[in-house]
Formats: C-alpha cells, sequence, structure tokens
C-alpha cells in the first residue's frame, strides 16, 4: 500500500524535497552565524543574612528568591542603559544596524545595498537597549550563589564584551 503510494506520487514527492532543500540553502547563507559569550558572577547573601537572622526556617526560601530577584536585576531595562551608556553601543553596527530580516536581505541581493537609515540618537538608544534586553541571558547555577551572564551577538568579542559590561553594569548598581 504505501509502495503504491510512493509510485504514484514520486515526482510530488521529489519536488517537496527539493523545494525544502533549497529553502534550508538559501536560510543557511542568509542567516548570519551567533556567538554567545558566558560571564560568571558570585552573588553576596551576607546583606540578607544580616536583614534576617533570625528566620533559619524561611531562610532557604528567602535565599533562593533573593539570588532569584537578582537573576531578573540583570535583565533589567535600567543595567541595558547602563551598557549601552558606558560601551557607547549607539555606535555599534552589530547592534543598532538595520534588521537583517529574510527581505531586506532579498532586495539587497537583488537591488543592491538600500540608502542607510539616518536615526535620532533616542532611536539609536532604545534600539541598543532593546537589543542587550534582548540579547542577555541570565540564570543560577544550579543551586550555587553563581548566576551566569549570557549575551549573543553576530561578533564573539562583542557578545564577550557586552556579557562583561552587564555583569560590570551590575556590580556598580549594587554599590
Amino acid at each position: 500500500l504505501a509502495i503504491n503510494f510512493i509510485r504514484r506520487q514520486y515526482v510530488v514527492i521529489a519536488i517537496a524535497v527539493a523545494l525544502t532543500t533549497l529553502l534550508g540553502v538559501v536560510h543557511l547563507h542568509t542567516t548570519p552565524p551567533m556567538f554567545t559569550a558566558y560571564a560568571r558572577m558570585l552573588i553576596d547573601t551576607r546583606k540578607q543574612q544580616v536583614m534576617f537572622p533570625q528566620q533559619p526556617m524561611t531562610w532557604d526560601y528567602m535565599e533562593h528568591a533573593a539570588v532569584e530577584s537578582q537573576v531578573e536585576v540583570l535583565k533589567s531595562e535600567k543595567i541595558a542603559q547602563s551598557v549601552v551608556k558606558e560601551i557607547r553601543l549607539t555606535e555599534d553596527p552589530d547592534i543598532v544596524g538595520p534588521g537583517d530580516d529574510l527581505w531586506r536581505t532579498v532586495r539587497a541581493a537583488i537591488f543592491g545595498a538600500p540608502p542607510p537609515e539616518v536615526r535620532s540618537e533616542t532611536e539609536l538608544t532604545n534600539r541598543a537597549i532593546g537589543a542587550v534586553m534582548g540579547g542577555v541571558s541570565a540564570r543560577r547555577v544550579g543551586l550555587t550563589y553563581v548566576i551566569q551572564v549570557g549575551f549573543q551577538s553576530r561578533s564573539p568579542d562583542g557578545a564577550a564584551r557586552i556579557a562583561n559590561a552587564v555583569v560590570e553594569a551590575y556590580i556598580r548598581d549594587q554599590l
């Protein structure tokens, strides 16, 4: 039964395989490679112990909540603003360059590069903040006080620079 179906529909099956293979090749050639850099940091919990010294039963929960709260602070807009300002990401074309969607790539390949867009400083800053917030990942490593901060970018050096800048901005914010 299956063999008869394949015999009758082999042209349709061959066309479908060829089209999906072609689409896969186009996707591979138009999608830029992405790199992720990680930085690790240790959270100091002595502040919480001073605030709640006599609560041993709820300490585990509060400790977990405190570390998870710091993870969210690392991904906040305030930290992203500080990173954008500190390492001048509004000037980085990988961060604030034109969006590389499929249609822009196809149009650029057919008609040539589009004229450069002129944007205001506020628009560049908002775009850079959005890129930092969208590219940052932060998670607690196991049940430790270590938080791993990652950043995904097209450039390996840029990813490492921004991941480290996020950790430094967090430390400055805590001081």
